[in-house]
């Protein structure tokens, strides 16, 4: 998977596996001291749980992605403006449409995840999904063990260091 560096071992990883109804953050042990195991659950239960209860799964992956952002940023002491910072952001108008400008940001938004799936991951991630969405024949299965740990193998860190798993 190559995430995080392998010398400082600092990726992050956010799962989510709608049918089984569970999250997951998996923390590099680099990370360990900004992202532990009960600040992973926080996040969970704080800015991903209630908009994914809600069926509000892209709401809730954004904000547990602002909330790990900003943890990871005091952890390397710098900056990152995100818009509404950790706080969950509305992503419907108030009479419950979707406006334009939020079609434009999600676009905006997968063409970047597509740049970084080239960038750092030599389009896998991309492959992947288009490969799983045209195959054939029935559907496959799940997840099929629990979140266990590992390790990566190439460039990127391992993930044994710590996480959180959460059901809704």
């Amino acid at each position: 998977w190559q995430l995080g560096d392998k010398d400082l071992d600092n990726g992050v990883l956010i799962l989510m596996a709608l049918e089984e109804r569970k999250s997951r953050i998996e923390v590099g042990y680099g990370l360990e001291g900004a992202l532990p195991d009960g600040k992973t659950g926080r996040i969970q239960d704080e800015y991903m749980l209630p908009a994914f209860r809600q069926g509000n799964y892209d709401l809730g992956l954004a904000n547990g992605y602002k909330a790990v952002v900003g943890e990871v940023a005091k952890e390397y002491g710098v900056t990152i403006n995100i818009e509404g910072g950790n706080e969950p952001v509305l992503v419907t108008s108030p009479n419950g449409e979707a406006g334009l400008w939020q079609v434009i940001l999600w676009v905006v938004f997968i063409i970047f995840l597509i740049w970084l799936d080239q960038r750092f991951l030599n389009g896998f991630l991309l492959g992947f999904l288009l490969g799983q969405l045209f195959r054939g024949g029935g559907r496959g299965g799940g997840f099929g063990g629990g979140f266990g740990g590992g390790s990566s193998t190439g460039g990127g860190g391992s993930f044994g260091g710590g996480g959180s798993s959460r059901g809704w």
